[in-house]
């Protein structure tokens, strides 16, 4: 019987792959919502002159939500491009907070933070316990997709 979507599939199977579908979901969710919302500011950011410098940041977010969405996608259909992409953007999004964390703990000026903020000891504190604990979690992804059993999901094989 034709089964596009996986739906019959064994307890074991469906509990082994909960955790990419999780993940893909979870990615496509996000990556298709903020896309969505960039496409709606398209006209303002685009036509209004207030956001003549910032541009580029649009147009880089643009692009970080498409990637989310096209590696979500990637990842419902268990291809090994997908995971290695998803290893890659949490990597270097665990690199960025290192790199933010020895930065505001040395209070030197951050790209998109105001320097106000770096003088507020709160804020810092605050900022530097998000990064902890994020690169925490962005790392106990790592682990899991870097695992056999997730890696046997994907034909076992990398690219």
């Amino acid at each position: 019987m034709f089964d596009p979507f996986g739906v019959r599939r064994s307890w074991d199977a469906a509990k082994q792959k909960g955790f990419v579908d999780a993940v893909s979901w979870i990615l496509v969710v996000l990556g298709g919502a903020g896309l969505a919302m960039s496409v709606l500011q398209a006209p303002v950011v685009l036509l209004a002159e207030m956001f003549r410098g910032h541009r580029a940041q649009w147009a880089f977010t643009v692009v970080n939500f498409a990637v989310l969405l096209v590696v979500g996608l990637g990842l419902r259909r268990r291809q090994p491009w997908a995971r290695i992409g998803l290893l890659l953007l949490l990597g270097t999004t665990i690199l960025w907070y290192a790199y933010c964390v020895v930065a505001m703990v040395n209070q030197e000026e951050l790209p998109l933070v105001p320097v106000a903020f770096l003088r507020v000891n709160e804020f810092r504190i605050v900022a530097i316990g998000a990064a902890a604990f994020w690169s925490g979690v962005f790392g106990w992804l790592c682990y899991r997709l870097l695992r056999a059993d997730v890696r046997a999901e994907f034909g076992g094989r990398d690219v």
